[in-house]
């Protein structure tokens, strides 16, 4: 507004990106409008009226006349009775005056007093107070701010189904809601919507027939998966699991038991080398155990090439090593023992150096 000559601030609106108006807190509207106001009014009426008549019983309908102004009012009053003395102000005031005639001068004028003659004169004196008192008066100030969105107007109507008997003929006969039961429920409609006479709030409560409303189209035939109490979650849970044991018998179970059981180291040591397989003649090298073997090169190709385990020839080793006899003389008496594994590895030897060469 500044920066245009003569325009004021109540003529400058501010809008936000969305092309809503944004207004300041002090003229903001309610933040409920009419139709909300009308609806939670229409459901708490609803629920209450239903809660003695049963569901589907009532019909209630609400609207709410609301202000749609903004008034804003200033009144400043003040009470002479009620008054206090804030402060006192004294001024005193005195004034003295003579005034003597005079005569001829003469010797006499000149003579101490008594010795001339006393002339005619006058002699004035003058007192005056004043005092000043300030009072304060009792000052009240009242100012009223009124936004849109005040309730200035409420009606509320009610409609709710009669009583049904029926005769010994066997027809059904209307009957209307006695009226001391119609005084009871607006009664308690008056409290759940803040009922104000003087406001000129309007309820008006009725007993009816309502029609039974009739089901449009065909209804249809319940299937035989809703008669089945099955929980979708039950069953994906068991479709998970089947699934997980499906995989793990195919591709965990059915390897391990298809596999051929392996020769015990014993049993290939017997078969003379020929009658062996190639994958049972050069067994694998055993996996690392991270013990350093400080036996000599030769008895320990000649312990790896039996086909037994690091465990088996560790004992082994440790029953021939009892003695006393020196690592040369163990070692001959294992090739004493093991002759054929002896020259197959010596040959293997021999044909490595040769492939080489």
């Amino acid at each position: 507004a500044s920066a245009v000559a003569g325009l004021s601030v109540e003529n400058v609106a501010v809008i936000d990106a969305n092309g809503t108006l944004i207004t300041s807190a002090d003229t903001q509207p309610s933040a409920s409008t009419a139709d909300d106001r009308s609806q939670q009014l229409r459901e708490r009426v609803l629920r209450l009226v239903e809660a003695r008549v049963g569901p589907g019983n009532a019909v209630v309908e609400v609207s709410v006349d609301t202000v749609t102004d903004t008034e804003s009012i200033r009144e400043r009053r003040f009470d002479p009775e009620s008054r206090v003395a804030i402060s006192t102000d004294t001024e005193e005031r005195t004034d003295s005056s003579t005034n003597q005639a005079s005569g001829e001068v003469t010797i006499a004028s000149n003579l101490p007093d008594g010795d001339a003659a006393a002339g005619d004169g006058s002699r004035a004196n003058t007192s005056e107070t004043r005092e000043r008192v300030n009072y304060e008066v009792s000052e009240t100030e009242h100012e009223i701010l009124r936004t849109p969105g005040a309730v200035k107007r409420l009606t509320v109507a009610v409609l709710v189904n009669g009583l049904s008997s029926t005769t010994d003929a066997g027809e059904a006969v209307f009957q209307a809601r006695p009226e001391e039961e119609l005084a009871a429920l607006r009664d308690l409609v008056a409290s759940a919507v803040g009922f104000d006479e003087a406001r000129g709030d309007v309820i008006t409560l009725k007993s009816m027939d309502l029609p039974v409303a009739e089901p449009l189209g065909t209804a249809a035939s319940p299937s035989l998966l809703q008669n089945l109490p099955l929980d979708l979650t039950a069953l994906a849970q068991i479709g998970a699991l089947a699934l997980v044991t499906l995989g793990l018998g195919l591709f965990v179970v059915k390897p391990i038991l298809s596999k051929p059981p392996a020769r015990p180291a014993l049993e290939l040591a017997a078969l003379p080398s020929g009658a062996r397989k190639p994958a049972e003649a050069q067994p694998a090298t055993p996996a690392l155990i991270g013990e350093i073997d400080d036996r000599p090169a030769g008895y320990a190709a000649v312990a790896d090439r039996s086909g037994r385990s690091a465990g088996q020839t560790g004992t082994e080793l440790a029953a021939i090593g009892k003695g006393g006899d020196s690592p040369v003389d163990r070692l001959r008496a294992m090739i004493g023992e093991r002759q054929e594994e002896t020259v197959e590895i010596l040959r293997s030897w021999l044909e490595e150096n040769e492939g080489t060469a």
